[in-house]
């Protein structure tokens, strides 16, 4: 007759990171271990993250004594679990009832049966329930054994039960110094390196509550590793060992793959088809290679992820990336209701928003999909889903769009698109301004490509209109700029020509006609580069009579001019030359040379300017940035060191008590 031992257990499989993995295997072996899956099966009823489990553990063949049950799990990921284990007792059977009489304990060492502590019991039975106090007086803090066994009727003695406890000296609180650790790969079942790592911290704690910061240097990105930590006090004491699976992953490049594994499978049922048989569809995410390559026997594989035509019965399904191959199993069976068919699902439409060039080159999508399932889960990854179906902060690449109803999952690829600039040609001939209208030019541009619409355009690159076409436009160098729908830019370059004998603009200069160096210098402003009739203006305002190639200066202000030739043709107004103030009409009556200058610059002044004052020279940049200062004093000649400026235009000013003159200086 056979013997059995009848076990309900817990199996638990580690949660690590996001991936959850279902225990889809388990066996056990007594005292002795055959290999990986080599040993008695233990039938599961369902596969999850946590499964409860009856079954018999077949004692024909096992002898009389004590021995170790062990049990361990294997993931759809194909990884088997460390082995938890169970001692039992196989003992000969008596048929008169047996009574536990007497009980005891001790604490790391055995004394012998009956030699150890006893532990008092109320009353006697075959199932007892006692507490007793344990005397840890004598015990040096660290890891120690608790070890309790009876004692029957006929004089046996039962197997001894055990747990570890920590004795902990109370000046020793919060004196944690150190986390010493280790990796177990298991993949390859292995201690990873030689040498068990330290973390320790800065001062001592008194618990662990925070994250710390491990070593990976040996681990490889992708695979699956076991962490053992423990904590170390100021006495050196080791505490108990704490365990946590993960699966490791280097994300320094920003693109790091999950490990591989199988997302879901999508069972048809026979009888939700026209067919009488079922089917599956597998979908799989991670692994270092997007190309995955799938099967039903692990032997054939095919880049197809559908497998129709399956009878009823259970099946395993593979997927392969690269080197990995993962698994899970699952089972075709037939539909009892009309309920348990899957739902329609389909994906709809993709509404792909492109970035624009003012969104930091990011776009949108929104997925609209149709089911007859209540609730529908949106995803960009396989991986990750959200109720939501809008998915913004888009960078342009392709992407797959994944809708899923909690069984079935429809997926669509789409790609978001940098946008594409415009582009600006000229239409038609650019009309001239000339003699008759000055301001008569004009041009129109045209716009095509990028975004196709919403064209607009501008002069000045601020200010916009949705004319293509400009007016009034002087003689020129102008630069269009087109802006489109997706505020996108282009610009392009137009000359716009003067049609006529246009006289050269003129340029204004100052002159003195000063025989003394009296404040009563005459200076007048004086036009040579030019012929014709002249009209002078101050602060724009036409000036009457002033129709000469020179005028004496009268007031403060800017003056222009321009000349009208014989043929009656204006030539552009002349750049203003500034009078800041009357005084300036001593600014001719200073002499500055060589102007332009290299080396040295040599200004003579005026008594009338230089007579009984302290008088400064500088010379600023047109960004009114001092550059040079040389003290004059009371000497009507000073030079300034110019060979460190850079080639340009530069404001000399003279600055005495009463008046401050300015004049243009070139360095070459």
């Amino acid at each position: 007759m056979k013997k059995f031992i009848s076990l309900l257990i817990v199996m638990l499989l580690p949660i690590t990171g996001l991936l959850a993995q279902n225990i889809v295997a388990a066996e056990y072996y007594i005292d002795n271990d055959e290999g990986f899956g080599q040993n008695t099966p233990i039938p599961l009823d369902e596969a999850g993250s946590e499964v409860t489990q009856s079954f018999n553990v077949d004692l024909t063949g096992i002898s009389i004594g004590s021995h170790t049950l062990k049990i361990r799990v294997k993931d759809d990921l194909g990884h088997w679990s460390l082995a938890t284990s169970r001692s039992f007792l196989v003992v000969e059977v008596i048929p008169e009832e047996e009574s536990i009489l007497t009980a005891e304990y001790f604490i790391d060492e055995d004394a012998g049966f009956g030699n150890n502590q006893p532990i008092a019991l109320s009353s006697v039975g075959d199932d007892v329930t006692v507490t007793f106090t344990v005397d840890l007086t004598t015990y040096e803090p660290g890891i120690h054994f608790l070890y309790a066994r009876t004692m029957n009727v006929e004089g046996r003695w039962s197997i001894v039960s055990h747990m570890p406890f920590v004795v902990v000296d109370s000046t020793e609180l919060n004196s944690i110094v150190a986390l010493e650790y280790y990796y177990y790969d298991a993949t390859d079942e292995a201690i990873v390196g030689s040498d068990t790592l330290t973390y320790r911290f800065a001062k001592p704690q008194a618990s662990i509550t925070e994250p710390f910061l491990a070593n990976v240097e040996a681990l490889t990105s992708g695979e699956s590793y076991v962490l053992y930590v423990w904590a170390i006090n100021v006495a050196g004491r080791r505490s108990l060992v704490s365990t946590t699976r993960f699966d490791y992953c280097n994300n320094i490049n920003g693109n790091c793959k999950q490990p591989l594994m199988i997302d879901s499978l999508a069972v048809t049922k026979i009888g939700c088809n026209e067919s009488d048989l079922g089917k599956v569809k597998i979908f799989a995410s991670g692994g270092n290679d997007d190309n995955y390559s799938y099967s039903l026997d692990s032997i054939t594989f095919a880049d197809n992820n559908e497998f129709p035509d399956l009878p009823a019965g259970s099946y395993t399904a593979y997927v392969k990336s690269g080197s990995k191959v993962v698994s899970r199993e699952f089972t075709v069976s037939y539909i009892s209701s009309e309920d348990e068919c899957p739902p329609a699902l389909t994906i709809d439409n993709l509404i792909v928003t492109n970035p624009g060039c003012d969104s930091n080159g990011t776009g949108q999508v929104e997925i609209t999909a149709s089911s007859d399932a209540e609730e529908l889960m949106y995803s960009l990854d396989g991986e990750n889903y959200t109720s939501g179906n809008v998915f913004e902060s888009l960078e342009p690449r392709d992407y797959t769009a994944y809708v899923t109803d909690g069984e079935n999952v429809a997926i669509e690829e789409f790609t978001i698109e940098l946008p594409s600039e415009p582009q600006l040609n000229p239409v038609g001939e650019v009309t001239q301004p000339d003699c008759s209208n000055p301001q008569g030019g004009s041009f129109t541009v045209a716009a095509s490509g990028g975004a196709g619409t919403g064209f607009e355009y501008s002069l000045d690159g601020t200010t916009f209109q949705e004319n293509s076409t400009f007016n009034g436009l002087e003689a020129g160098d102008y630069t269009v700029t087109v802006r489109d729908a997706n505020s996108c830019t282009a610009t392009l370059d137009v000359e716009v020509t003067f049609s006529g004998n246009r006289p050269e603009t003129p340029v204004i200069k100052a002159e003195t006609n000063a025989t003394t160096d009296s404040l009563s210098t005459e200076v007048i402003l004086l036009v040579e580069n030019v012929t014709g009739t002249f009209q002078w203006y101050l602060d724009g305002e036409l000036i009457e009579g002033a129709t000469t190639n020179q005028i004496e200066l009268t007031s403060a202000g800017p003056y222009t001019v321009l000349v009208i030739n014989g043929d009656g043709c204006n030539s552009a107004l002349s750049t203003p030359f500034q009078v800041t103030s009357i005084e300036d009409k001593l600014a001719e009556a200073i002499r500055v040379y060589p102007n332009p200058v290299q080396a040295e610059l040599t200004i003579a002044l005026p008594t009338a300017i230089t007579a009984n004052k302290e008088v400064q020279v500088k010379l600023y940049d047109l960004q009114g940035r001092e550059l040079l200062q040389q003290p004059v004093g009371r000497r009507s000649i000073t030079t300034l060191d110019t060979q460190s400026l850079q080639p340009g235009i530069y404001l000399l000013w003279v600055q005495s008590p009463e008046v401050v003159l300015q004049k243009k200086i070139q360095k070459q």
